[in-house]
C-alpha cells in the first residue's frame, strides 16, 4: 500500500513537472489581465498532464521501445525540451512575477474554511478510489485499452477492432488517446497494469481542479462566500461527484473544455498571432481529451461570426485559424477514424452490432434511459438541467437566474439584452458557449435526433461553464457598479 502511495506521488510529481513546462505558454495570453496568475496556474496543472499523454503517443508512434523504462525517460526528456522552448520564447517578467497582490485575497477566513471543506471532500474521495478497485464499465474499457498499449508499446492496432490480435478484446472507440495516455503513464510509473490504485486518482485530480476553478477565477471585487457557493455548486453536482468516485473521464474532459472556453473568453479582445496560436494548441489538447469536445470547433467559429462579423469581419478568420491548429494536432486520429468508421468521431456508429434491426438497440436505449416519448425527450432531456437537480444540481437554475439579471439590467428591453448577450465581453463569450451547446441540443431534438440527451453525461458537459459564466457576469456587473459609484 505504501508503494502504491509512492507511485501516486511520483505521478503527481510528473504532472507538476509538465505544468511547470507549459506554464509560461499558458500564462502568456493572460499576462495583461488583473489577478490572472491563479487561473494560469490551474490551466498549467490541467493541461500539463495531457502534454505527457500527447508526448507518449508521439514517441510510441514514431519510435519502437523495447522497455517501458526507456519510454518513461524519453517522455520526460520530451516534456523538458518542450518546457525549455516555452520558457525561452514566452518569458516576459509578468510570467514569473507572482505578486502578493494577486494572491493575498485568498488568505482570509472564509476562503480558508472553504478550502478545508474541499480538502475533506477530496480526502473522503481519495479513501474510496485509492483503496477500492475500479468497477464502472467505461473506466474499465479505457484501462483495458491502456493495458494493451502497455503490453505492446505500439499504436498499430488502436482502435482495437481485430479481436484475434488483442486477446479477444474489442474496443471500437474513436476517442483520441488523451485519457488512455494518462492511464498508460500510470501503468508505466507502476511498472505493471495489474494495480488500479494509481490510475484511479486521475479523475480525482481533475475533480479537485474543477472544484477550485471558481476560486482561481475570483478576484478582490467578489465576496468569498459567493465564490465558494459557486465552487461547491460545481464540486457537489451529484453526477460529477459520483462519476469521480467511479474514475470516469468526465472530470477531465469537462475541466479542459471549460478552461478553454474561459481562456478564449478572457483573450477574445487580445489580438496577436502568438495568442491565437496558443489558443489553437490549447484547443488541440482539449480535443485530444475526448471526442465530444469536437463540438467546440463549430461553437468557436459561430461565436466569431456572431460577435465579429458586423464590427470586424476579418476577425471571423481568427476562429478558423484557431480551429485549424487544433484539428491539425488531432488530424491523424480523425483520419484513422474516418477510414475505419466513415466519420472523424462516432458514437453508436462505431459499434456495428448496434445497427442490427433485430436487436432494436435504439428502442431499448430510449426505454432504459427514460426518454421514449416526445414529452420525456423535451422535459427530461432538453430541459434536464432544470428538471433533474438530483443529477445536474442547480447549474441550470443559476444560469437562468443570470439571464434574468441581465434582462433586468437591460431594463427588460429585449434588443439591449440580446446586444449585450452577443457582445465581446468575457462574460458574453462564456455564455455564448453555453447557449450554443443548448442550441445544438434543441436543434437535434427538433430534427428528431437524441444525440445530446441519450447519455446524461453529455449535458453534464456545460454544467460548470453555466455556473462559471454566471460568476463572470457578476464580476463584470460589480466592476461596472463600482465605476459608476466609486465611493
Amino acid at each position: 500500500m505504501l508503494l502504491n502511495l509512492f507511485y501516486s506521488l511520483l505521478m503527481l510529481g510528473s504532472y507538476c513537472l509538465a505544468a511547470f513546462a507549459v506554464f509560461p505558454l499558458l500564462s502568456y495570453p493572460l499576462k495583461k489581465l488583473e489577478s490572472s496568475k491563479p487561473f494560469s496556474l490551474l490551466l498549467a496543472l490541467g493541461f500539463g498532464p495531457l502534454l505527457i499523454s500527447f508526448s507518449l503517443e508521439t514517441l510510441i508512434f514514431f519510435f519502437e521501445f523495447s522497455s517501458f523504462i526507456n519510454l518513461i525517460i524519453s517522455t520526460i526528456f520530451f516534456v523538458i525540451i518542450i518546457g525549455a522552448f516555452c520558457h525561452y520564447f514566452f518569458r516576459p517578467e509578468q510570467t514569473y512575477c507572482f505578486k502578493s497582490s494577486e494572491w493575498n485575497w485568498l488568505f482570509n477566513r472564509a476562503y480558508a474554511a472553504g478550502l478545508v471543506g474541499i480538502l475533506l471532500i477530496a480526502a473522503f474521495m481519495f479513501s474510496r478510489v485509492f483503496f477500492l478497485p475500479i468497477t464502472a464499465n467505461d473506466p474499465l474499457e479505457y484501462a483495458a485499452s491502456a493495458r494493451l498499449l502497455f503490453d505492446g508499446l505500439s499504436l498499430q492496432n488502436y482502435p482495437y477492432l481485430e479481436t484475434d490480435k488483442n486477446n479477444g478484446y474489442y474496443g471500437p472507440w474513436t476517442h483520441p488517446l488523451g485519457y488512455i495516455g494518462l492511464i498508460l503513464w500510470g501503468y508505466l510509473i507502476q511498472g505493471t497494469h495489474k494495480i488500479s490504485a494509481v490510475i484511479s486518482l486521475i479523475s480525482l485530480y481533475y475533480y479537485v481542479l474543477l472544484f477550485l476553478l471558481p476560486i482561481c477565477l475570483s478576484g478582490k471585487s467578489q465576496k468569498p462566500s459567493t465564490i465558494l457557493a459557486f465552487a461547491y455548486s460545481i464540486g457537489l453536482t451529484p453526477l460529477i461527484f459520483s462519476l469521480t468516485l467511479d474514475s470516469h473521464i468526465d472530470p477531465i474532459r469537462i475541466l479542459v473544455l471549460t478552461c478553454f472556453a474561459i481562456l478564449h473568453a478572457k483573450t477574445f479582445n487580445n489580438g496577436g498571432l502568438k495568442n491565437r496560436v496558443i489558443l489553437g494548441l490549447v484547443l488541440g489538447l482539449t480535443l485530444y481529451c475526448h471526442s465530444i469536445n469536437i463540438l467546440l470547433i463549430p461553437l468557436l467559429i459561430i461565436i466569431h461570426i456572431i460577435v465579429c462579423f458586423r464590427t470586424s469581419p476579418v476577425r471571423v478568420l481568427e476562429g478558423i485559424y484557431i480551429a485549424l491548429i487544433a484539428v491539425s494536432l488531432n488530424s491523424f486520429r480523425y483520419y484513422t477514424n474516418y477510414k475505419l468508421f466513415g466519420h472523424p468521431v462516432a458514437d453508436t456508429g462505431a459499434v456495428p452490432v448496434w445497427a442490427l434491426e433485430s436487436l432494436m438497440y435504439e428502442e431499448y436505449f430510449e426505454i432504459i434511459r427514460g426518454f421514449s416519448t416526445f414529452r420525456e425527450k423535451w422535459l427530461l432531456g432538453g430541459l434536464g438541467l432544470l428538471t433533474k437537480p438530483h443529477i445536474y444540481g442547480i447549474a441550470g437554475w443559476i444560469f437562468l437566474l443570470s439571464l434574468w439579471l441581465q434582462l433586468r439590467d437591460a431594463n427588460f428591453k429585449v434588443f439591449n439584452f440580446i446586444r449585450n448577450l452577443f457582445g465581446s465581453g468575457i462574460q458574453s463569450i462564456a455564455q455564448l458557449y453555453v447557449l450554443g451547446f443548448l442550441a445544438m441540443m434543441i436543434l437535434s431534438l427538433v430534427l428528431g435526433m437524441d444525440s445530446f440527451i441519450k447519455n446524461i453525461r453529455y449535458m453534464l458537459t456545460i454544467v460548470p461553464l453555466s455556473i462559471i459564466s454566471t460568476q463572470l457576469y457578476l464580476t463584470h456587473s460589480n466592476k461596472q457598479s463600482k465605476e459608476k459609484n466609486p465611493t
